[in-house]
């Protein structure tokens, strides 16, 4: 399967904060750490909070964070795209491989 970069940059950020459990993230600092886009990570963040998958607390030391710890490539993907069709039963033990090495 293809992704959009949207869903790549998504995939990263959450990536991103699952390195920071626990703590709240400034969009900005994390756009500069990783050479990412800071509107387009505010765009991404924006989609993955009404999906219920990260957070954001506002004023002084407010920033992001993960609130979903367990979330998978699906969960990301239809944030992004309600209509996604990934056929996880199709690919059976060989899905749990390939997301191993893309874990989020």
């Amino acid at each position: 399967m293809k992704f959009t970069k949207e869903v790549e940059y998504a995939i990263r950020y959450v990536k991103i904060l699952k390195q920071h459990i626990g703590k709240v993230k400034r969009i900005e600092d994390i756009a500069k750490e990783n050479y990412l886009s800071h509107t387009f990570l505010e765009r991404i963040h924006l989609k993955l909070k009404n999906a219920g998958i990260t957070g954001s607390k506002r004023g002084t030391g407010g920033g992001v964070f993960l609130i979903k710890f367990n979330t998978n490539l699906y969960d990301i993907t239809t944030a992004f795209d309600k209509e996604c069709k990934i056929e996880l039963y199709n690919l059976g033990e060989r899905f749990n491989d390939i997301f191993k090495q893309t874990a989020v």
